[in-house]
């Protein structure tokens, strides 16, 4: 009975859920970063002096 329990209420829910809740995330994230990586140079390049822009804006500004 001890041996049911540590099974389904600690193993099948928590154990488990936390794996398919990293999995999910996981699939989550990299379907937002799937747009991101066009293998565009041109893309990338922007990107970075966007950056700097803004860096160098909050440093003089800020």
């Amino acid at each position: 009975m001890f041996g049911r329990f540590c099974w389904r209420g600690i193993d099948a829910s928590v154990v488990d859920g936390v794996v398919n809740a990293v999995g999910y995330i996981t699939r989550g994230l990299s379907a937002g970063l799937r747009y991101i990586q066009t293998g565009m140079t041109q893309n990338y390049a922007a990107g970075m002096v966007i950056g700097v822009v803004i860096l160098v804006g909050y440093f003089v500004l800020g």
